[in-house]
């Protein structure tokens, strides 16, 4: 769930705050690079159960409307497409998923105006009302749907924005790649596994590499900083370093880090990865600025013999 260049970006964002922090500390520094890893996990679960707390708020609605002093014939034979959303049934009778909230204290009780609102909201939507006039949806139809009100109503939601800008500095920064993955692993599930897809976080084995690789980049890239500075130097000679923007510097060194130190990682596979980060990090004369002297060091230091790669076909590459 969480990518490589996720987590390089985390590392990137990590050493930005390092190199703003007067006598930075190397282990307070990997706190907080954990911890920006652990929070990326509280919004993705966050994100995903606000889903089902929203069709709760409608069965709540139903509930009052049946409690009018004089209710309506709409309010006593409520139509259930949305409360029924076999989707969201799936995820909530998900064993692994409730143990992974319930470890992480993921639930709305903290705000439950933004999932009302929300609703109230999508239930005007010509999506909600064409998706209740269905007889009998399919679990296809219940997936479109829920993916709908993420992507329209959850997604460019402020009020629901703001909430999580004021409770996580971190989350803000994640919040886009966060409902990207979502988007993608609803996209994904079906009828037969959704109520036995296995979610993950940081705690889980599949994701110790991940969380050692983020460790060893942002620890070897501080321990060798200096080094890497003068050999990035002798490929900018009509730059001084000091007006190198902060962000190029340290996606250069980190890009070093890895041709250097992380022998299983294909030169190719670092290139690409940089340079996009770039695109996202820098201005786009940056991004062409990194580029050039990435290509330029690669080249070099392949013909010279210091980038040192080991495995099948990873040596050219």
């Amino acid at each position: 769930m969480l990518s490589r260049r996720q987590v390089r970006i985390k590392v990137l964002h990590a050493l930005y705050a390092y190199q703003q922090t007067d006598k930075a500390d190397l282990h307070a520094g990997q706190q907080e690079l954990n911890r920006s890893i652990d929070k990326f996990f509280d919004l993705f679960y966050f994100q995903l159960m606000l889903l089902p707390e929203i069709v709760d708020v409608a069965a709540r609605l139903i509930e009052e409307g049946k409690q009018k002093r004089v209710p309506a014939p709409e309010d006593l034979n409520p139509q259930m497409n949305f409360v029924n959303n076999s989707l969201l049934k799936g995820l909530l009778e998900n064993k692994n998923l409730a143990k992974i909230c319930q470890r992480r204290t993921i639930n709305w009780t903290i705000n439950q105006d933004i999932p009302r609102r929300i609703f109230k909201k999508f239930r005007m939507s010509p999506v909600y009302k064409s998706y209740m006039q269905l007889q009998s949806p399919t679990f296809e139809q219940d997936k479109a749907v829920i993916l709908k009100l993420l992507k329209k109503f959850i997604y460019t939601h402020r009020a629901l924005y703001d909430f999580y800008e004021e409770n996580s500095l971190y989350w803000i920064n994640d919040f886009d790649q966060v409902t990207f993955i979502l988007i993608k692993i609803l996209m994904s599930l079906k009828e037969s596994n959704v109520s036995t897809y296995r979610f993950i976080d940081n705690y889980d084995n599949e994701l110790q590499e991940e969380v050692f690789f983020a460790n060893n980049l942002f620890q070897k890239t501080i321990l060798h900083f200096d080094e890497y500075n003068n050999i990035i130097s002798g490929y900018t000679q009509n730059w001084e370093m000091e007006r190198v923007a902060l962000m190029d510097n340290l996606i250069m060194k980190m890009a070093v880090c890895e041709f250097m130190e992380f022998s299983s990682v294909p030169v190719k596979v670092t290139l690409n990865e940089y340079i996009e980060i770039a695109k996202i990090y820098s201005t786009p004369k940056s991004n062409i600025f990194i580029n050039g002297v990435l290509d330029k060091l690669v080249d070099d230091y392949k013909k010279s013999g210091k980038i040192k790669k080991i495995g099948r076909g990873l040596i050219d590459n």
